[in-house]
């Protein structure tokens, strides 16, 4: 008779990061911007070697590092911190434009034909 056991091994890595990681990989802009502006070093990396703009969660989030970036340009080494460029309000506006532009040429192409006549009677 053979008995076979099986074990399971759970092998928990744990991750050191800062504060700034943390929101980052949870989305949370709030924090960042406030992490950021009371002096968070975007450039300090995680255990695994990550700065926190590299293990931010979406666009938004990173958004929030190139706002900050923005608001201080010489307040750290930004391409450290692998944060590409600012986000102004003026770029973050013309961005916003040409999507509804864009949005908006697409309905006009749909709308140029001629609506179905309806009458309704009593």
């Amino acid at each position: 008779m053979c008995v076979c056991v099986c074990v399971c091994v759970c092998v928990c890595v744990c991750v050191q990061e800062t504060p700034l990681h943390a929101a980052a990989r949870q989305g949370d802009t709030r924090l960042i911007a406030q992490l950021l502006a009371e002096g968070a070093n975007p450039c300090a990396r995680d255990s695994r070697g990550r700065t926190a703009y590299a293990v931010a969660v979406d666009k938004d989030t990173r958004d929030a590092f190139r706002r900050r970036m923005a608001a201080a340009p010489d307040e750290w080494d930004w391409a450290a911190a692998g944060v590409p460029s600012p986000l102004t309000d003026e770029l973050q506006e013309a961005q916003a434009a040409k999507k509804v532009k864009g949005g908006y040429t697409h309905t006009h192409t749909q709308t140029q034909t001629q609506p179905a006549h309806v009458e309704i009677h009593p």
